[in-house]
């Protein structure tokens, strides 16, 4: 696995993933006791209306590389696995709608790598 070889070379790692099914959150978060790293879920919250607008946004601006569409949007409504309470505990929750929480997102991220 690839984030298991950066992380056993020195090298911090991000998993960018929608990870929806608690067994793939699961299995990062093995991965990440299996070799001693931190692990954080950063749970990014949007409305329904609010992932639309910003799907629609990134369609319209023609230079995003994400496969996301209403169609991609409406499935993942449909299959996601709300977090357990073992997962909300180590959450980074996120408002996407709100600027000033990405910084306050980097800042708490920050502290906990330096756990």
């Amino acid at each position: 696995l690839l984030a298991r070889d950066a992380i056993e070379a020195g090298f911090a790692v991000i998993i960018d993933a929608a990870s929806l099914r608690r067994d793939a959150r699961r299995r990062f978060k093995q991965l990440a006791e299996s070799v001693g790293a931190q692990f954080a879920i950063v749970h990014c919250r949007a409305t329904p209306a609010e992932s639309s607008a910003r799907i629609e946004a990134r369609q319209r601006s023609g230079r995003d590389p994400s496969e996301a569409s209403r169609a991609v949007l409406e499935r993942q409504q449909q299959t996601i696995e709300c977090l357990d309470d073992e997962e909300s505990a180590i959450a980074v929750p996120i408002d996407v709608a709100d600027r000033a929480t990405l910084t306050s997102m980097a800042q708490r991220l920050a502290r906990r790598a330096d756990q």
